[in-house]
C-alpha cells in the first residue's frame, strides 16, 4: 500500500537523518571493549538525567549510586519513532515503562466517552509505569504525532536488578505498595498514563 510504503521512506529518511547527525554505541567497537563497569558508568551518564525526574529514582541513586548505574545498563534502551507510529494499542501486554525523551504523542482510551489526549513529550514523562509495579495490559492506544525519543526500561531488568540491593528493594516496595494502593483506589482514572 502507497501509505506504508511513505512511512517505511519517512522513517529511512530520518533514521538516516539521524546516523549522520549521532553516532550510535554499538557503531563503536571501541565501546564494546570496555569493562562492564565502565560501560554501565557511560550508559548511566547518558540516561540517569531522564531517570531522575522520578522521585523512586532519585532515592535508589542516593541509597545506592551503584543500583542506579546498573538499572541504566541492563534494563534501558533508547528507541526512535517516526511520526505515525504506533508504541502500543489496547489490550496489548505491557513489558517496559517508556520514559518520553522527546517529541509529542496521542494517547486514546479507545472509548467513546474519552476524547484523545495529546502528550507533550518535552515534558519527560513515564508511561506505562505501573508494569514496574503490578502486571499491566495497556488500557489505550499511543500514537506519534512526529518523531518521537523514548527510552524504554523493562519490568523484568529493573526488577533484578533492584532485587540486589536490599535497600533499593525495600524503597522500591515501600513506593509499589503505596502504587497500587492508588490506583486501585482510584480505578476510575487509571490509565497508561497513570503516576
Amino acid at each position: 500500500p502507497r501509505e506504508l510504503a511513505l512511512r517505511v521512506q519517512h522513517y529511512c529518511d530520518h533514521a538516516w537523518n539521524i546516523r549522520e547527525g549521532k553516532i550510535q554505541e554499538k557503531q563503536v567497537e571501541a565501546l564494546q571493549l570496555l569493562s562492564n563497569t565502565l560501560r554501565a558508568e557511560l550508559r548511566a551518564a547518558m540516561y540517569e538525567p531522564l531517570l531522575s525526574l522520578h522521585p523512586l529514582f532519585v532515592l535508589i541513586g542516593k541509597l545506592s549510586p551503584d543500583t542506579l548505574r546498573f538499572i541504566c545498563d541492563s534494563g534501558i534502551s533508547m528507541n526512535r519513532y517516526n511520526q505515525g507510529d504506533s508504541l502500543f494499542t489496547r489490550g496489548q501486554s505491557c513489558s517496559s515503562m517508556f520514559i518520553m525523551k522527546r517529541g509529542r504523542m496521542l494517547y486514546d482510551l479507545d472509548d467513546a466517552e474519552t476524547p484523545p489526549e495529546e502528550v507533550d513529550m518535552s515534558a519527560n514523562h513515564y508511561v506505562c509505569e505501573a508494569v514496574l509495579w503490578t502486571a499491566w495490559t495497556h488500557l489505550g492506544s499511543l500514537h506519534t504525532l512526529e518523531d518521537c525519543t523514548v527510552l524504554l526500561l523493562t519490568a523484568d531488568g529493573f526488577s533484578k536488578v533492584v532485587q540486589g540491593c536490599p535497600e533499593a528493594r525495600a524503597e522500591a516496595g515501600n513506593y509499589a505498595r503505596s502504587f497500587v494502593v492508588n490506583i486501585n483506589r482510584e480505578k476510575w482514572k487509571a490509565t497508561d498514563l497513570y503516576q
